[in-house]
Order: structure tokens, then sequence, then C-alpha cells
């Protein structure tokens, strides 16, 4: 998400362990704490606000094992699937810590900040073909609501969205793009085409253009199922069963996204043991 806002709002964005050395210059910063990956940044006292992006965790912890896969073996950032075998040795170690610590990172920014202080958006929504561009222009319109910081109109949002999220720019810029993924890439020069050079260092009043050198995921290998074993599964609903009851009245919405996260690790589950009863959901979507 930060090639989006950076895209939205044409400020530069940071993350909690300051890997860009941007430092507090910047317009949000991206963490996974109280995660053990995350952290707060030396400046978190002055940061009044936050905007929360959830996923489903049978597909969110399956990308964060595709990304423990690359470090450890020094690939570059979404680039690879790991293959099946690798996730069950991780998943039989790590799932259940996985399925904790995701109930922590929603419990803690949803007690943080108040309701006019946070916004909840879902990847699933974000990325949706349908109602993608929509999500996007509520991001635009909390991003907005900050001093210093001017989005472009929502009018332009459904472009950046469909460039930034869906990697689909309009035509003009397919041939910057493709340079700068191929060097993100670390391809040889011969097949990058012309290089490319930056622009000048942002300056005030100068909106920041977006560098799609850093692509979404574009990951190569068999999308295949992650399995989960039926005890796995178990737990994570009734995780999520846990978060939708703590803010079933706080944040309805927040209860219908886990009722129906509910609903699809309950498909997977009843394919486990086709002939065992799972209890649906009270109900909900998201």
């Amino acid at each position: 998400t930060w090639n989006l806002v950076e895209a939205l709002t044409g400020l530069e964005t940071g993350d909690d362990w300051n890997n860009n050395g941007r430092g507090s210059e910047v317009v949000t910063v991206k963490t996974h704490f109280p995660q053990s990956n995350g952290i707060l940044p030396d400046f978190d006292e002055r940061i009044h606000r936050a905007f929360i992006v959830i996923r489903n965790p049978l597909e969110s912890i399956p990308s964060f094992f595709n990304h423990i896969y690359e470090m450890r073996n020094h690939l570059p950032v979404h680039s690879e699937r790991a293959p099946v075998e690798e996730w069950v040795k991780w998943r039989n170690a790590y799932v259940d810590i996985e399925i904790a610590e995701y109930k922590k990172f929603v419990f803690y920014w949803m007690d943080r900040y108040t309701a006019e202080n946070r916004h909840l958006l879902t990847y699933e929504g974000l990325t949706d073909d349908l109602i993608g561009s929509e999500v996007a222009k509520g991001l635009n319109e909390f991003l907005g609501q900050v001093e210093g910081v001017d989005p472009i109109e929502q009018d332009s949002v459904p472009c950046v969205w469909k460039a930034v999220v869906k990697n689909q720019p309009p035509a003009e810029q397919a041939a910057q793009i493709a340079r700068l993924q191929a060097a993100a890439l670390n391809k040889p020069q011969s097949e990058q085409g012309p290089p490319y050079s930056p622009p000048e260092q942002q300056q005030p009043a100068l909106r920041r253009r977006l560098d799609p050198g850093h692509h979404d995921s574009q990951r190569k290998g068999p999308a295949v199922p992650r399995p989960y074993t039926p005890q796995q599964l178990d737990s994570m609903m009734n995780m999520l069963l846990e978060i939708g009851e703590r803010f079933k009245m706080e944040d309805v919405r927040l209860y219908h996204i886990m009722m129906g996260y509910y609903e699809k690790v309950r498909e997977a589950r009843m394919k486990t043991t086709p002939d065992e009863s799972v209890d649906p959901p009270p109900g909900g979507y998201f």
C-alpha cells in the first residue's frame, strides 16, 4: 500500500525499521507492530491516526511465509512462491503463533485509536476489480484529513488505483514501468532498455511522481493451495470469532469482515473432513 499512498499524496512514505532512511519526514509509516517482526518508530508519539489493512489469515499467513522464504533464499521481494513442502514444514512450527499474532495486531490498533482517527480497509476490497477503486477513494479521503496532505482529486483515484494496485498503467507509461520493474528484479542491463534517470529530490509544492519500480506482488510459481490441518483451521475460526465478538458493538463493519473471513476458513475446514459438521458464522460479509 505504500506505493499507492505515495501516488495519492505525492509524498514519501516510510517504514518502522526506517529501511529507506527517510526518518520522520514521511506521510505514513508502515508497521506490523505488535507482531514480532514489527516495531514502533522513534517518533511514535507524533502519530495520532492510522489506517489499518487486514486480510483473511487463510491467505495472509502463507503470503507472509512466501516473504520469509524469499529472505532465507536471498530472492527479490515478491518474486517467488515457496514450494508446498517448505510451507508444510514452516506451518507445523509457526502457524499457531501467527494466528495469535493476527489477533494481537487487530486488538492493538483498534484499541489504540478512536473511530474518527482510524480507517479500516481490507486487502480483498482494495484489490477487488469492482470495488477496489472505491476503497482507494476512502483511503484518499482519510489521508487528506491531515494538515499538509493534499491528495489527488477523487475523480483521478480510479486511474491511479488501476496503475498501482492492478499493475495496469496508461499505455504511455508502460515502457518506463517495464524498465523499472526489470531493475527491481536485478535483470541484466541489456534486458532493461535505456537507463532511467530518477526524478529530482522532492521539493515543496511539487508532487512526487509514482515510482513503479517497486511493483505489487508478481510472484512466480504455481498458485497452489496452502494446506492447513483441521486443528489449525479450527484455531483460526475461533480467533476470528473472538475478534468479531470483541468489536461487534464498537465497529460493526469489522465484525462483518471477521464473519466473512470465518466463512472462507470454514469452507476450507469442511474440505479437510467432509463428513464432519462445522458451525456457520453468525452472519456477515466483507
